[in-house]
């Protein structure tokens, strides 16, 4: 199976990234920032993307079996649109 992972350098995204890994799947890392992703493995590809981009997104999703998104808001506890936004994009 070969799954991506979206907001993959987050907290649940990096829990999530070394259980896949761990599983032996293949997976992508889908970030803003691949400094971030702390994990190397020979089954992980990290992505370099924004996900309020549709162009990045459908070219980083082509060819997974799974999508699974662990993004979250950088507007903190303020009332925000963003995942919404980046849900339908997704």
């Amino acid at each position: 199976m070969k799954l991506i992972i979206f907001g993959a350098t987050g907290g649940v995204g990096q829990a999530l990234l070394q259980q896949t890994l761990a599983a032996n799947l293949e997976v992508t890392a889908f970030v803003r920032t691949p400094a971030k992703v702390q994990l190397t493995h020979e089954n992980l590809t990290v992505v370099q993307g924004d996900a309020f981009n549709q162009a990045d997104v459908t070219a980083a999703i082509a060819g997974h079996d799974a999508v699974v998104s662990c993004l979250g808001s950088s507007n903190g506890m303020k009332p925000s649109t963003e995942l919404q936004e980046m849900t339908q994009i997704l």
